[in-house]
């Protein structure tokens, strides 16, 4: 079993929907989570269209870290 200590580090590559549910499952964890992705935003692309048309602000579909 994993040792629940500050000196514990996970690094998680890439900040899509899973890295990002994994992330916040471990932060209930007393390790030290790094997480890593190319981008500095987290977009979710099926939506892009209601954006393009007016339906709803880009706020609502993309997060910035």
């Amino acid at each position: 079993m994993m040792s629940q200590n500050k000196n514990t580090r996970i690094i998680i590559a890439g900040c899509g929907f899973g890295g990002l549910t994994l992330a916040k499952k471990l932060s209930k964890l007393k390790v030290e989570i790094l997480l890593i992705d190319k981008n500095n935003y987290h977009t979710f692309q099926p939506l892009l269209y209601q954006v393009a048309t007016g339906g709803l602000e880009a706020d609502n579909i993309a997060y910035w870290f």
